[in-house]
């Protein structure tokens, strides 16, 4: 049987039978009964006329409507749903009914490839206008603007330029970024006609065949949005066993099995694990597993099967808990790490990455196997795959302080497995990352968006040190004492860097055992060591600055202070501290340290005296406290910024000097305190000038 359409439809929104001498009921598509039974030498034709598409069988001899006058006017829609009709009462083969289906799609779809390329025209008027054109025509006709769309997708013939943009705006129309719109967007894609639908789909689902890397891409990502609103709606229920048709074809193309693969990913990562059931979920996981095998496919397949696998893991909690399928999940993504190609590796890992979070609970048996792969790769592979090496172990520290929170406010024995994979590897892991420290860029402190693998191991050590607490502490002050002396401003940052991912726990070690806060006083004081040119550029001990000093000045106050000299290390360090400071990033922080150590210092004057180890204990606070206002002196008056606020203070800072002195200071503390007055006195002369 031949097949001919004459004309284009003028509405394909419209489904209602035209009315001729008298009204015709409204009968719903695929229901229309033929008159007679068709030749199949004749040819079956759709008439475009004023009021829509006339369905008849033409012959050499005469022409006889297909079917009778009650439904002899349709829609274009309704026409196909007849030929569709016919394909099963009349005889048509199923080669025909595509030849069909494809004559029927191009002559529905409007040429707009024009209009796709003016689009992209540098010319602004020219760009401009055909925009103006799309928005029209998505307005006016938004089921035959989505047609042209796919159809421009699914032609291979048509340049890449045109089906790039076609893709793209086919997106656009099913998903938005803003809620609001994004509804609006699936309202409008619901009323359309389900056969319109149901050819735009086909269409998405051929282009995955397509010779073109591009257009096979676009068509995964609009098919997974497509997805993303009828598969909650049980309305493409085919769709799974579509794509897994695609990979079970014995000698089917590699690039179609790699875009099947890609749209099942980007399926699973659009809709939630409870809208497939279990069969179709372990058809996919086979599917996606059976992709990775490196002795059946190819690097883009498998890479295709690595990503996919990394969306499908949400849906394999069933297939999880069976160990057995567990162990072979496992097998192939450990496998698939060792890969030949980085970006394979790099997939796996991130599907590592994905099980440390997803399936904690499970992981024991495999940790052994996976610190080797995540340290090998840390030290000898390509960064990006180092990267997600780290960011497993950060993902294990995430569960375990998750874990640990839980426990704390929890009560009884049951509740989540807490395997402590962090603490049993501590001592291989925390070395591993204090050596990608030492892996700086040049130019990371002058870009906060760098992501390299220092940052990574700093954050992971930070996050490492919250897991575990003090234990970390004996594992990385060596290096920091190690590295902040050395010329080599990789090995200062990196000891910096390092001190900064465990000093949350440092300086909760202050409140420690006095023995134990004194040496964690002395780890500070060797540090900023480190930084005392920190004039010269800026210092990475900056942003720790408030919390170290509120910490040590809590540790001076102590009342266990005197015990190990915890009180006078404190100051020390605290004076170490502010003398190694970038004035120009901390002045706003001496500033306002200035006050509080003279207030302090005052209060010293007005202790009461009873016995010669209170006399003792108050000299050794004045002379303390007096050392620290002497370096925040010297350091305040520097610079030309910052010697106005001594000029402004000498006169407060010299009469609070010479009330100690007459307090009956100790021979040390008067001849500092002298000392200080003098040198304050000249301060005080140009102020009262200047004032």
């Amino acid at each position: 049987m031949g097949f001919h359409f004459v004309g284009n439809p003028k509405n394909l929104e419209r489904n209602d039978i035209h009315e001729r001498d008298t009204p015709r009921p409204w009968l719903p598509p695929c229901r229309w009964q033929p008159q007679s039974k068709a030749s199949t030498n004749n040819a079956v034709g759709i008439h475009e006329g004023a009021d829509g598409c006339d369905v008849d069988v033409e012959d050499a001899e005469h022409k006889d409507d297909l079917f009778s006058d009650a439904v002899d006017v349709l829609s274009l829609a309704e026409a196909i749903d007849i030929v569709q009709k016919t394909e099963s009462h009349h005889g048509l083969d199923k080669t025909n009914l595509e030849s069909v289906e494809s004559r029927v799609l191009k002559e529905m779809a409007m040429e707009i490839t024009p209009i796709l390329l003016s689009a992209q025209s540098l010319d602004a008027k020219v760009r401009n206008e055909a925009e103006a054109n799309l928005r029209q025509f998505q307005e006016q006709n938004l089921p035959l603007f989505l047609l042209s769309l796919s159809v421009e997708l699914a032609n291979n013939e048509k340049p890449n330029e045109s089906r790039r943009l076609a893709g793209i705006v086919l997106k656009n129309s099913l998903d938005a970024k803003d809620a609001m719109r994004k509804e609006h967007l699936v309202q409008q894609w619901m009323v359309i006609e389900i056969s319109i639908k149901s050819q735009i789909k086909d269409l998405l689902l051929r282009t995955l065949g397509s010779s073109v890397q591009e257009a096979r891409h676009t068509s995964a990502q609009v098919i997974a949005k497509v997805a993303s609103i009828e598969v909650p709606r049980k309305q493409w229920p085919e769709l799974i066993g579509s794509l897994l048709n695609n990979m079970t074809q014995q000698d089917g193309p590699a690039a179609l099995k790699q875009a099947t693969l890609e749209t099942l990913g980007y399926v699973c990562e659009e809709i939630s694990s409870q809208e497939l059931v279990q069969d179709e979920v372990n058809n996919v996981l086979t599917a996606v597993v059976q992709g990775m095998n490196l002795a059946q496919h190819g690097p883009e397949v498998r890479l295709a099967a690595t990503r996919a696998l990394y969306n499908a893991l949400e849906f394999a909690q069933t297939n999880f808990e069976n160990e057995m399928e567990r162990n072979y999940i496992m097998k192939v993504v450990c496998e698939t790490a060792l890969s030949k190609e980085a970006e394979i590796r790099q997939a796996a890992f991130e599907c590592l990455v994905s099980i440390a979070s997803t399936y904690y609970d499970v992981l024991e048996p495999y940790m052994q196997t996976l610190f080797q792969l995540t340290s090998n790769a840390v030290k000898r592979d390509e960064e990006t795959v180092a990267l997600q090496a780290i960011e497993f172990w950060s993902s294990i520290c995430d569960e375990e302080i998750e874990l640990q929170e839980y426990m704390s406010t929890e009560s009884g024995d049951s509740g989540p497995v807490h395997s402590q994979f962090i603490k049993k590897a501590l001592s291989s892991l925390v070395p591993m990352l204090l050596e990608t420290l030492l892996k700086q860029e040049e130019d990371q402190d002058q870009d906060d968006s760098i992501w390299n693998l220092s940052m990574a191991g700093g954050t992971c050590l930070g996050l490492v040190a919250r897991t575990v607490g003090d234990d970390v502490v004996p594992l990385v002050m060596p290096f920091v004492e190690a590295n902040i002396v050395k010329p080599d401003w990789h090995c200062r940052e990196a000891a910096t860097f390092a001190f900064g991912s465990i000093l949350e726990v440092l300086l909760e070690s202050v409140n420690d055992a006095p023995h134990v806060a004194e040496k964690v006083c002395g780890a500070i004081y060797y540090l900023a060591q480190g930084y005392e040119d920190a004039e010269s550029g800026s210092s990475l001990l900056s942003p720790c600055l408030p919390g170290i000093i509120s910490q040590l000045l809590k540790t001076a106050e102590r009342t266990d202070g005197g015990d190990s000299k915890l009180r006078s290390s404190a100051y020390e360090t605290l004076n170490e501290v502010v003398r190694s400071s970038n004035i120009v990033e901390t002045s706003h922080i001496i500033t306002e340290l200035l006050p509080v150590i003279m207030n302090k210092l005052g209060q010293t004057l007005d202790l009461q005296i009873v016995s010669s180890d209170d006399r003792e204990k108050q000299g050794d606070v004045q002379a303390s406290l007096c050392g620290v206002l002497q370096v925040i002196i010297q350091k305040l008056s520097s610079a030309d910024e910052t010697k106005p606020i001594i000029l402004q203070a000498s006169d407060p800072i010299m009469i609070l000097f010479l009330r100690v002195l007459l307090a009956g200071a100790l021979p040390c503390m008067r001849k500092q305190c002298l000392q200080l007055v003098l040198w304050l006195m000249p301060l005080a002369r140009v102020w009262q000038v200047h004032a």
